[in-house]
This record gives C-alpha cells, sequence and structure tokens, in this order.
C-alpha cells in the first residue's frame, strides 16, 4: 500500500474500519478457543488433578461486543470452578464427608480449599496471541480487499 496522504489514509479508514473491527472479534473468537484449550489442560493435570472431567469440559469462552468494546469471557458452569480458581473455606451443615485420594473417608466441620488459579493463567498465556492474531487477519483482510 505505499504512502498515503492523510485523505486517503482517511478515506481507506473509513473503507476498512469495520472490517479492522469484525477481524478483531475474529480474532478474539480464536484467543477463545485457545483459552477455552488451555484452561481444560489446566484443570486436566496441568494445575488441578483431573478426577471426572467435568471441570475441564465445562470450560466456555464467549465473546461480545458490549458498548463497542469486544470482550472475552471465560466460564465455568461446574459448582467447584470458583473455589479451586480462588480458594476459600466451605463450611458443613454440622459436618463435610468427603474420600481423600487415599482412599480415607473422612468429616471436618469446614475445609480449606488452596487458591489454585486454572483460568486466569489459561487467558494470561491465550492473550499473548491477541496482537499476531490479530495482525495476520487484518492483512489478509486488507490483501483480499486490495487494499
Amino acid at each position: 500500500m505505499g504512502k498515503l496522504t492523510p485523505q486517503q489514509y482517511s478515506r481507506w479508514l473509513r473503507r476498512f474500519g469495520d472490517e479492522i473491527d469484525r477481524q478483531a472479534m475474529l480474532a478474539l473468537d480464536a484467543v477463545g478457543t485457545l483459552a477455552e484449550r488451555y484452561a481444560a489442560a489446566n484443570a486436566s493435570g496441568r494445575v488441578l488433578n483431573r478426577r471426572s472431567g467435568r471441570l475441564a469440559a465445562s470450560v466456555r469462552a464467549r465473546v461480545s461486543n458490549d458498548g463497542g468494546r469486544p470482550t472475552l469471557t471465560l466460564s465455568s458452569d461446574a459448582p467447584y470452578a470458583r473455589i479451586h480458581e480462588y480458594g476459600g473455606t466451605i463450611q458443613g451443615n454440622p459436618l463435610l464427608t468427603f474420600q481423600t485420594p487415599s482412599g480415607v473417608w473422612v468429616s471436618a466441620k469446614q475445609v480449606t480449599i488452596p487458591r489454585r488459579p486454572w483460568v486466569r493463567p489459561a487467558i494470561e498465556e491465550a492473550v499473548q496471541t491477541m496482537p499476531r492474531e490479530f495482525t495476520r487477519r487484518v492483512l489478509a483482510a486488507a490483501q483480499f480487499r486490495g487494499l
């Protein structure tokens, strides 16, 4: 695309601006898919020990354009997803009864779960690919349109 005058650049941006927005959403969607994979891997042994696979299978990425600001949300509907991410204390009513990894059954009034982030690191790792993904998509779209 050689040197452009300010007027030519302004016309180019008007013509291509919507396409840039579209490519940004597509790039963010690709990053979301990658973040899903990384979070599932974190829930399957990289960070947390896998038992049933429900947590790994429950991870979903959603891309939205709220108020003109593209947003990536990674979530899980597994009830224990949050406690693993942030840690916390679970209170029994009156007692919690659970089986330890060694197979022994234990009862306790409360159990403290340590913080073991598995979602946020997945997002941080996937977001690092955003500049490359966005640039690749915008350049391909510009070339396709002959810009």
